[in-house]
C-alpha cells in the first residue's frame, strides 16, 4: 500500500523530514477479530507525531524505533471509509465514514497511509457537516479542548444552538488596532471596548487547540481574547475572540493595558510565559495549562523519560500550591483511558466543534510532506496541517 515512512530515529524533531520516504510498498495491516481496517481519506500532521518519532517526552516509554529494513508510518489522527471489519465488531459496518484516533502504544502502523487498523473503539461516525480534512483535524485536539472547559469550570455551561462564528471563514475577518494600545486587535468597526469586557484570555490562540478553545468558549457565551500574531489575528477573531493581543509586543499579556483577566488559558507553555501569566492574574486567578511545566514552550525541551518525570513532579508541587492560594494552577490534558478520550471525541463531534485547516498536502508527495513537517517543527502553522489521500475513492 501506499504510505509515508519513517527509516530512523532523529535525535530531533528538525530531522524527522530528512528520514521520511514515500513508498508504494508499505505493507498492508492485518484486521483483527476486534479491528476495523479503514481506507483513509485525510490523516493530521501533529505534533504529537514528531514527538513519538524521537521518543520524547512520554513516548520515550511506548515508541518503536525506525529503520531502513522495519521502518515506522507515523500518524494518530485520521478520517476515512471503513473497509473491513473484524469478527467481533458490531459498533461499525462496512462502508461507514468514520474519524477516529491510532492509540500510539508501540505502533509501527500509523494512518499516514492508504490504510490503517484500529480497534472498533476508537473510531466514531464522521458527519456530513466535516469535510475529510475536518474530521481529521478534530480527535487529539477537540479532547484536549475538552479538558481544558472541564478544568476551567466551562464545560457545562448551555451553548448557543447556532453560533455565529462558526460560519466566518478565516479571511473574512478583517482588524484594526486599538488607539490608545498597539498591541490591542478587533474586527474591523468595533472598539477596544469589547476586549475589555473579556474575563478570559487564551495565550497561543492561534494553535490549533487554542483556536479550538476560542471556538468552545465563544459558543458558550464566553468572552475571550486571544493572543497570537498579527499574521494569526483573522483566524484567531474568526474563532471567535473578542479581540486579540500581539504576542510580539511584550508577550502580549505585557501589554494587556487595562485588561484583567481570572483565568489565563496557556496553550504555549514554558517557564517564562508561566511567569507572564501569574504577573498578568496578580494574587487570584486560575492558570490552566496543556504543557507540563518544565517542558518549555511547545514542549519543545523535554528530552526522554527523566525529564517527563521532573515535568510531572513539577505539575504535582504547583497543584499542591494552589491548595492554599487564591492563584490556582491546573493542568489540562488528554484522559488516559481510551474509553474516556473517545467518548469525549463523540461528545466534540456532536456539539460540531470548529477545527481549524491551515492546509491540505497531498500524501504521496515527497517535497511536500517534507516541507509541512519542516513547519510543524517551527510552529509556523495556523491549525492543522492535513495529509490527503486524493487518489482514494
Amino acid at each position: 500500500m501506499n504510505a509515508v515512512q519513517l527509516t530512523g530515529r532523529p535525535s530531533t524533531r528538525g530531522e524527522v523530514a530528512s528520514l521520511l520516504s514515500i513508498t508504494s510498498t508499505a505493507t498492508r495491516p492485518l484486521c483483527g477479530q476486534g479491528d476495523v481496517l479503514v481506507k483513509v481519506k485525510a490523516a493530521s500532521l501533529t505534533t504529537e507525531d514528531l514527538k513519538y518519532a524521537t521518543g520524547s517526552n512520554h513516548y520515550a516509554l511506548v515508541s518503536l524505533t525506525a529503520t531502513h529494513e522495519n521502518p515506522v508510518i507515523l500518524g494518530q489522527e485520521f478520517s476515512g471509509v471503513v473497509e473491513e471489519i473484524g469478527a467481533k465488531v458490531e459498533n461499525v459496518e462496512v462502508g461507514d465514514a468514520v474519524l477516529g484516533l491510532k492509540p500510539p502504544m508501540r505502533v509501527r502502523y500509523g494512518c499516514w497511509a492508504e490504510y490503517v487498523v484500529v480497534p472498533s473503539s476508537r473510531v466514531t461516525p464522521k458527519p456530513e457537516c466535516y469535510t475529510w480534512a475536518e474530521a481529521a483535524a478534530i480527535p487529539l485536539s477537540s479532547v484536549v479542548a475538552a479538558s481544558v472547559m472541564r478544568v476551567a469550570g466551562f464545560s457545562r455551561l448551555p451553548r448557543l444552538e447556532q453560533p455565529g462564528h462558526r460560519v466566518v471563514g478565516q479571511g473574512d475577518v478583517t482588524w484594526e488596532t486599538d488607539k490608545d494600545n498597539q498591541a490591542l486587535l478587533f474586527r474591523r468597526g468595533e472598539t477596544g471596548s469589547v476586549a475589555r469586557e473579556a474575563t478570559v484570555c487564551v495565550v497561543g490562540a492561534s494553535t490549533t487547540i487554542g483556536m479550538m478553545v476560542v471556538d468552545m468558549l465563544t459558543s458558550r457565551r464566553i468572552k475571550v481574547v486571544g493572543v497570537c500574531s498579527k499574521k494569526s489575528a483573522s483566524a484567531v477573531l474568526g474563532s471567535g475572540a473578542v479581540a486579540v493581543l500581539d504576542r510580539n509586543k511584550n508577550g502580549g499579556l505585557g501589554e494587556r493595558g487595562d485588561l484583567t483577566f481570572t483565568k489565563i488559558i496557556d496553550c504555549i507553555g514554558g517557564h517564562e510565559m508561566e511567569m507572564m501569566c501569574r504577573q498578568a492574574l496578580g494574587t487570584s486567578g486560575h492558570i490552566i495549562s496543556i504543557v507540563r511545566p518544565g517542558m518549555g514552550p511547545f514542549g519543545d525541551e523535554s528530552r526522554g523519560a527523566v525529564s517527563s518525570l521532573s515535568a510531572f513532579s513539577g505539575t504535582a508541587a504547583r497543584s499542591v500550591k494552589s491548595l492554599f492560594s487564591q492563584l490556582k494552577y491546573s493542568l489540562a490534558s488528554l484522559p488516559l483511558l481510551p474509553l474516556g478520550q473517545m467518548n469525549i471525541l463523540a461528545e466534540m463531534v456532536r456539539e460540531e466543534v470548529k477545527p481549524v485547516i491551515d492546509c491540505e498536502v497531498e500524501m504521496g508527495d515527497d517535497t511536500k510532506v517534507r516541507d509541512a513537517v519542516d513547519r510543524v517543527v517551527q510552529h509556523k502553522t495556523i491549525g492543522r496541517i492535513v495529509l490527503v489521500n486524493s487518489q482514494v475513492e
